[in-house]
């Protein structure tokens, strides 16, 4: 019997572990150009303003492809999940009318929490304090960014809670700031007053700004059809996987019930 639960456990591990791998693959934004290039495209998740020359902006099935899905008018706000570089032009996808690709450079990006580390870059800091004051108040109000005014929500905080503060910031009223992580989400808490709601708001507010990539890309018009070819073959591999997993568990089965 104990040979006969070594079998079923050895099992019940090849299987899961294939459908793990198997879900990871088919588990993809549904576009074709996506699925196509998706090793070359790059993450953004960021909040942008519609800003065409024409007063909309035209949404496509693919970069560079002309097909014309729909328009975002001018002003209109969209969320863009990734950016890839197309034929020297950057494109970004998101979902309207379905998940399509616009120009970047048609586009106004919103100021965030990523504009504000990059603006105050040389002020922001290792911090190496306590959060006495926060975990005497027992928790936070969690912020946009500093001056922001943006509330996300109110955090229960102690010291066992899996949260901790790697960078602080000090606005012109002489304010600590801290950006926490919080399970690999972040937020800006402010360490000084964690739980007032009513603190200043900069004036002026940074307006949404031209976009501009930090991170390379490489271009997919010049992706040739072997490097494509190469890449695809991954389901091959999965197909091949599941396939030694049925052989494994046959083999295995045939060893614990052969006869001495």
């Amino acid at each position: 019997m104990k040979r006969i639960a070594v079998v079923f456990i050895i099992i019940y591990a090849l299987a899961f572990s294939s459908q793990a791998v198997y879900a990871d693959v088919i588990s993809e934004t549904n576009n074709d150009f996506y699925l196509k290039y998706r090793e070359y495209i790059i993450p953004l998740d960021r909040e942008f303003i519609a800003d065409g020359e024409d007063g909309y902006v035209a949404a496509m099935d693919a970069p560079g492809s002309g097909k014309e899905k729909g328009t975002l008018e001018n002003g209109e706000y969209l969320y863009v999940e990734y950016s890839c570089l197309y034929d020297g032009e950057y494109w970004g996808l998101t979902y309207a009318f379905g998940y399509v690709w616009v120009r970047m450079d048609e586009l106004l990006v919103l100021y965030d929490d990523i504009a504000f580390r990059e603006e105050f870059s040389d002020e922001i800091y290792p911090y190496e304090g306590d959060l006495e004051e926060v975990y005497q108040a027992g928790a936070a109000i969690l912020w946009a960014w500093p001056g922001s005014g943006v509330v996300f929500f109110e955090l229960d905080m102690s010291k066992d809670d899996g949260t901790w503060v790697p960078y602080a910031y000090i606005d012109k009223h002489g304010l600590e700031w801290g950006l926490l992580n919080y399970y690999g989400r972040h937020a800006w808490i402010c360490i000084s007053d964690p739980m007032n709601r009513d603190l200043s708001v900069r004036d002026p507010m940074p307006g949404p700004a031209k976009w501009i990539s930090d991170t390379e890309h490489v271009d997919v018009s010049t992706i040739t059809v072997n490097d494509i070819i190469s890449r695809n073959n991954a389901p091959v591999f999965i197909v091949i996987l599941v396939a030694a997993v049925v052989v494994v568990t046959i083999l295995l089965i045939r060893r614990v019930f052969k006869p001495n």
